[in-house]
């Protein structure tokens, strides 16, 4: 799997950003508060939607809050284009702050439209293109360490004994 572009909208602080990955490593740099967490946030949450449909991972598949929604904004928008036996594919993610939109309407039974989160992979679902890659020797697989890590905690350090 290559993870070839990620395109965010309205995503906490970004009101627009796209971020092209290129082989091999690459390097997001910056101060603190400019992102670079909600960047590899963003992929996380679509990694986890895409890997438990290619592999065997039986990871649970999250989804953005509406606290990522940047204030002021009423939708985020995440787009991640990968690659995955040399297939494109691209996962699109739009969450809503608002599930339901006041409509001016005389009937009574339309007064309200319902405006649900939407999730599209295309060019089609992907366990109906790899069935059979769950049972592959060789899976994908994304490794995230998140910035809560190195919270200090109150519990007692574990005892260890030397043989």
């Amino acid at each position: 799997m290559r993870i070839n572009k990620l395109t965010l909208s309205n995503l906490r602080a970004f009101s627009q950003a796209e971020f092209e990955f290129k082989p091999g490593m690459n390097l997001l740099v910056g101060i603190n508060g400019v992102g670079k967490t909600t960047v590899l946030e963003a992929l996380r949450i679509s990694l986890s939607k895409v890997i438990p449909e290619l592999t065997s991972s039986k990871v649970k598949k999250e989804g953005f809050v509406y606290s990522d929604i940047k204030i002021g904004s009423s939708s985020t928008q995440v787009t991640c284009e990968f690659e995955f036996n040399s297939q494109p594919f691209s996962l699109v993610t739009f969450k809503q702050r608002e599930t339901n939109v006041p409509l001016d309407s005389g009937n009574p039974r339309e007064q309200v439209l319902a405006t649900p989160d939407k999730e599209q992979v295309s060019p089609q679902p992907l366990k109906t293109l790899f069935r059979n890659s769950s049972s592959s020797e060789t899976q994908p697989i994304a490794v995230f360490y998140s910035t809560k890590r190195s919270l200090i905690s109150d519990k007692e350090p574990a005892k260890s004994s030397v043989v």
